[in-house]
């Protein structure tokens, strides 16, 4: 993994959060729509549309609060990845800077004064953790990496990879 693509997923969760609160918005004016019932005064009928102004805003919500359902999830799910990658660093202070960028929004200027450093030592500390992450991620796919049996023997291309791995080969 690269640091951009490191930076990616980090700002995932915030990505999410961002369309949450859209698909929230979105519902509450649905559901202005559905309250808003103009009642009739009189023996003629009036007004456009089709009739079905509130069952029409009912679908409409119905649908909307199951996709407000799914981007929760996904939320959820982003959002303890985003942890997993920060408990990676190992240094409190590293982790702070992480969890306030990418977890509470926070822009690099408010992190930077509640943490007394500078604009710049923020920015090197954030790379910095970066790093650590990119290289603890890296050992842990290393370390998971198995060679594949096939029939209980190893193929060419995992013990080709077992070899290089090792420098031995």
């Amino acid at each position: 993994m690269t640091k951009d693509e490191l930076k990616k997923k980090l700002k995932s969760a915030a990505a999410l959060q961002r369309q949450l609160e859209s698909d929230c918005a979105q519902l509450q004016n649905l559901r202005d729509i559905a309250n808003n019932v103009t009642p009739k005064y009189g023996p003629r009928a009036g007004g456009s549309g089709n009739g079905q102004k509130i069952e029409n805003a009912v679908v409409n919500i119905v649908d909307l609060e199951a996709d407000i359902q799914q981007d929760m999830n996904n939320l959820v799910a982003a959002m303890n990845e985003v942890r997993q990658l920060i408990a990676l660093v190992g240094d409190k202070n590293l982790e702070v800077i992480l969890h306030k960028r990418y977890l509470n929004y926070q822009k690099w200027e408010q992190i930077a004064g509640d943490m007394g450093y500078s604009w710049r030592g923020v920015h090197k500390l954030h790379s910095k953790a970066l790093d650590i992450i990119l290289e603890k991620d890296d050992g842990r796919k290393t370390k998971r990496a198995k060679p594949r049996k096939a029939n209980g023997v190893i193929s060419r291309k995992s013990a080709k990879a077992i070899f290089e791995e090792q420098k031995l080969f």
